[in-house]
């Protein structure tokens, strides 16, 4: 099974790419994954035909990750977090009031992957927000409720002794509910990682 990792990353971010890239290397290496970063001004939505140009180049499974998620769980094969054939797969912060969240998405190649994305494509700009855009999937997805948490470190008002950190896949270090520093969110990344 051919599986892609694409991340991306621009100027103003590059100290968080920095900061994720080895993690995100060394996961893909381990699994025999190939990683892809993709240099250019970021953008909230996904790019359909980008994804659809690795499943004409025989991949079966797309990886969109952001570049402020860290993978804990380096053992774990991405297909342990999705069912077999399942389109397309998302995770929901658990502590954003549930809601979905785009910076981690698992695309397998597929019929109903192929129609989602091609109705995506035309629409997704449609939508006032991203959020708006990622609600509309709720009922044609799979929800992988395992997959990503947001980092307690970004987030020191959320009452986190409810989760079982060691649980998640990979942590998210943004902010809930304020603007994300981009400073603040290498450093803590750093930190977790126990680098300098």
């Amino acid at each position: 099974m051919k599986i892609v990792f694409l991340t991306s990353h621009s100027a103003n971010n590059l100290d968080v790419f920095m900061s994720s890239l080895k993690n995100h290397q060394d996961y893909c290496n381990k699994h025999m994954y190939t990683l892809i970063n993709c240099e250019g001004p970021y953008s909230v939505y996904v790019d359909m035909a980008l994804i659809k140009s690795f499943f004409k180049k025989d991949y079966d499974i797309v990886v969109i990750i952001g570049t402020d998620v860290l993978i804990q769980k380096l053992d774990n094969p991405i297909t342990a977090y999705m069912p077999v054939n399942s389109g397309i797969t998302m995770c929901r912060e658990i502590a954003n009031g549930n809601a979905l969240n785009g910076d981690f998405i698992i695309i397998s190649k597929s019929c109903e992957s192929d129609e989602l994305l091609t109705s995506l494509q035309d629409t997704q700009k449609r939508f006032a927000t991203t959020q708006d855009c990622l609600n509309e999937l709720q009922s044609r997805i799979h929800v992988s409720p395992y997959l990503q948490i947001a980092a307690p470190s970004m987030n020191p008002t959320i009452d986190y002794t409810k989760f079982n950190l060691g649980d998640y896949f990979s942590v998210h270090y943004h902010t809930i509910g304020a603007a994300p520093i981009v400073s603040e969110k290498a450093k803590a990344m750093r930190a977790d990682l126990g680098v300098d």
